[in-house]
């Protein structure tokens, strides 16, 4: 697994231009307290080449911590860490009942963690240091800062959290860094999902049949007839500016992918 994971800088680099082109809003309503801090850490941690530092964002809510009591650690992936923090209840309520502290820990060159500030996806000199790799080494660092800083949590377990993309980091940070991590939660983790591991064409299958129970043959052939219809009006200027239109986005658009990238990914998530 540990071989596997060197190349998964294909993961989160992906998801970042995703990320970009659609960005998500932030809730400015927060229903949860949580302190916003930083702290800094290495562009690069396997490397004596490059000793530049940056600083990645991270929550914290001590409110239900008590001594001996677990630090809930959320492995921010693809985007803003405090989306994560609004849409993880669970880690809250769970908080409550274990007595624990929560720490969202941002993922690096999403939100305001940019390790080159507007320059962070120039060109491959600046977003080669994008990996699923780096990003662990940047949660210890900070799980054993937060040690050091917080002298009451020198005992305390730390159990990861994640979800998604961020569920695989909470299951590899486990795995490989077991003297660090007591336990991890990955939900919806798809850490097989690699060519040769499994049908990397699964969970597509399993969305067109939610479709086809629920919609029946027509929903599922309108679905498929959409894409190559979005691809032929996104040919010319006026048909980017129509789709543009139809979907309400925030920005003309300029590539078509992107739009199916989007739609894809929302229609498996409501699926």
């Amino acid at each position: 697994m540990f071989l596997v994971l060197s190349f998964y800088f294909l993961i989160p680099l992906s998801f970042a231009f995703l990320t970009r082109h659609f960005p998500v809003p932030l809730n400015k309503d927060s229903q949860f307290k949580y302190e916003t801090k930083y702290f800094r850490t290495k562009i690069d941690h396997f490397s004596f080449v490059t000793d530049g530092e940056f600083e990645i964002k991270y929550l914290i809510n001590n409110e239900s911590f008590s001594s001996g009591g677990p630090i809930l650690f959320y492995t921010g992936n693809e985007g803003a860490i405090e989306t994560f923090a609004e849409n993880s209840g669970f880690i809250w309520k769970l908080a409550e009942e274990l007595n624990a502290s929560v720490v969202f820990a941002e993922h690096r060159y999403y939100g305001t963690s940019l390790p080159f500030g507007n320059d962070s996806f120039k060109d491959r000199q600046y977003f080669g240091y994008l990996t699923a790799e780096q990003a662990l080494a940047d949660y210890v660092l900070l799980i054993n800062q937060l040690k050091v800083n917080y002298s009451c949590f020198a005992s305390s377990p730390v159990i990861s959290f994640g979800g998604s993309y961020g569920g695989m980091l909470s299951a590899w940070i486990r795995q490989k860094y077991p003297n660090q991590i007591a336990g991890a939660i990955a939900s919806s983790a798809p850490v097989w999902l690699f060519p040769g591991l499994s049908d990397c064409n699964g969970f597509s299958l399993v969305a067109t049949n939610s479709f086809l129970k629920y919609g029946g043959d027509n929903c599922v052939k309108n679905i498929q007839h959409s894409w190559s219809n979005i691809v032929d009006i996104g040919q010319s200027f006026d048909g980017k500016e129509l789709l543009t239109n139809m979907f309400n986005i925030c920005t003309p658009l300029t590539d078509v992918q992107n739009i199916i990238d989007y739609l894809s990914d929302y229609l498996g998530t409501i699926s």
